[in-house]
């Protein structure tokens, strides 16, 4: 993992999954305010998609579904990445304006966490 490089919004994204479970427009929000010059939805939905993708493929973040059970609110999803990825971008480009249902959120793994807080020591030093 070590030969990984993340980018600033890429960061962002997984800083976000470090502090707690987000749903997919938390993350979409947390790219706006990375990239403010990025204004069309379908772009930046798919800097979005594509974030996810290398976040989840590398195994920093996992998606979780909302529970029933209060005492245990979230679950691991069990859908391949590509299902997942599809749910969001979905859920961004055909009701952008409901209210956010979310069928998908996003925590960092502990190899998440770590290589987050790596780079914010390495910055720190830098």
């Amino acid at each position: 993992m070590s030969a990984l490089v993340l980018v600033q919004a890429e960061l962002a994204v997984l800083g976000r999954c470090v502090e707690d479970y987000c749903g997919a427009s938390e993350l979409l929000w947390t790219l706006q305010q990375v990239t403010p010059g990025l204004a069309n939805r379908a772009v930046l939905v798919r800097r979005e998609i594509t974030i996810l993708e290398r976040l989840l493929t590398a195994q920093l973040v996992t998606a979780y579904v909302k529970s029933s059970d209060p005492a245990v609110p979230y679950l691991p999803a069990k859908h391949e990445i590509e299902a997942i990825l599809t749910g969001v971008e979905r859920e961004h480009l055909v009701t952008p304006d409901a209210s956010p249902e979310h069928t998908f959120w996003f925590a960092a793994t502990p190899a998440g966490v770590a290589y987050y807080f790596d780079e914010q020591r390495q910055k720190r030093a830098g």
